[in-house]
């Protein structure tokens, strides 16, 4: 159980991180969207440093992320966003991902699928 919880949030986190990577293609737009903490929390691959071993801060980590993701998504979304940065493919891929991760109620809230619907241990 703590393995996939790990290796789910492994893939969120580079998932978002790797969506930011390719929006600095677009530098002043990602500055003016980027959201407190993003830079320190996807600077570096999730690899390179000790995820949560305690189950209540790795389901909050995941919701950060998730919220994180959310924002992402709905910024390159947005009618201000150039349309070419939801054609990238690490943006296609954040897409799909959170489709398959996330339950979104409301536009700024993510849940994880397995916390939502019963079926496992949070994130």
């Amino acid at each position: 159980m703590a393995m996939r919880t790990m290796n789910r949030l492994e893939q969120v986190h580079e998932t978002v991180r790797a969506a930011l990577n390719a929006l600095a293609a677009a530098p002043d737009w990602l500055l003016a969207q980027a959201e407190p903490g993003w830079f320190e929390r996807y600077e570096t691959r999730v690899a390179d440093y000790r995820l949560p071993k305690n189950k209540a801060e790795r389901i909050q980590l995941g919701h950060e992320i998730g919220a994180d993701g959310n924002s992402v998504l709905g910024a390159v979304h947005s009618p201000a966003a150039p349309g070419w940065l939801r054609d990238l493919p690490a943006v296609q891929t954040l897409r799909h991902v959170w489709i398959q991760q996330y339950v979104t109620f409301r536009a700024a809230h993510a849940s994880s699928r397995r916390a939502s619907t019963g079926s496992g241990g949070g994130v």
